[in-house]
C-alpha cells in the first residue's frame, strides 16, 4: 500500500492523466500516448535478470489481430497530428475508447472539419468526433489551479480524466469540496476516492 507521504501535492506535478475509456490518449499533444483508462502510474517490476543462453531465441510474428490494432493506433496518431496542425485552436484530444474505435475531440467541429478528418482515416467507419466543452489548456489550467491548492484544500492528487473531459480529484474526508467548488464549476469536476489511487500505485 502506497505511503500517505507519497500523496503530498508533490505528487500533483505529476500528473495522473487519465484516459477515462480508452486504451491510448493524445491529449492536447499527438506526440503522446497515453490511456484513457488509466489515471495511475503503475510501477513495473522488471524481474529478475534470465538466465544466460547460448540459444537464440526467434522473433514472434505479431498475430493479425495485433497488427491491427497497430495499425489502427497509427490511424489514429495521424489523425490527430493533422487536427492537432490544421484545427489547433478546436482540437482537443484523441483516445481508443474500450470497443476499440479511434475518438477525436473538438471543442466545435464544423462538417467541413468532420469530412476531411474522415477523408484521412483507414477506419472511417470506427472514427467518432466529439465535441467537448472544455480545451486541453483549459483542463490543465483547472489541474494546476488545483494543485497550487492542494495543501489548503487537503487534496490528495489531480488528474485530468481525457475521456470525461473533467479534472480527477482525489478526495479524502478532510478534503474541503466546498473549496474545490469555490475554483471550478461542478461539471469540470470528477470527484475520485483516495483509494482508488492508492489501489493503482501498489
Amino acid at each position: 500500500m502506497m505511503k500517505k507521504s507519497l500523496l503530498v501535492p508533490g505528487l500533483l506535478a505529476a500528473v495522473l492523466i487519465l484516459d477515462g475509456c480508452g486504451s491510448n490518449d493524445d491529449s492536447g499533444d499527438p506526440r503522446q500516448n497515453r490511456s484513457a483508462a488509466q489515471d495511475t502510474a503503475i510501477p513495473v517490476d522488471p524481474g529478475s535478470a534470465p538466465a544466460k543462453t547460448s540459444s537464440i531465441e526467434p522473433a514472434t510474428e505479431p498475430t493479425a489481430e495485433e497488427t491491427e490494432r497497430m495499425r489502427k493506433k497509427d490511424d489514429r496518431a495521424q489523425l490527430a497530428m493533422f487536427a492537432q496542425k490544421n484545427y489547433k485552436d478546436h482540437y482537443v484530444a484523441a483516445y481508443t475508447d474500450p470497443e476499440g474505435s479511434s475518438i477525436i475531440q473538438f471543442t466545435s467541429v464544423s462538417d467541413d472539419m468532420e469530412k476531411r478528418i474522415r477523408e484521412r482515416s483507414r477506419y472511417p467507419d470506427e472514427l467518432k468526433i466529439e465535441r467537448v466543452k472544455y480545451s486541453a489548456r483549459q483542463l490543465m489550467s483547472f489541474k494546476d489551479k488545483l494543485a497550487a491548492k492542494a495543501g489548503e484544500l487537503k487534496i490528495e492528487a489531480v488528474g485530468i480524466d481525457t475521456a470525461g473531459n473533467r479534472v480527477n480529484v482525489y478526495a479524502s474526508d478532510q478534503t474541503d469540496k466546498a473549496g474545490v467548488y469555490g475554483l471550478l464549476s461542478e461539471d469540470a469536476i470528477a470527484w475520485k476516492e483516495v483509494g482508488e489511487l492508492e489501489m493503482g500505485l501498489q
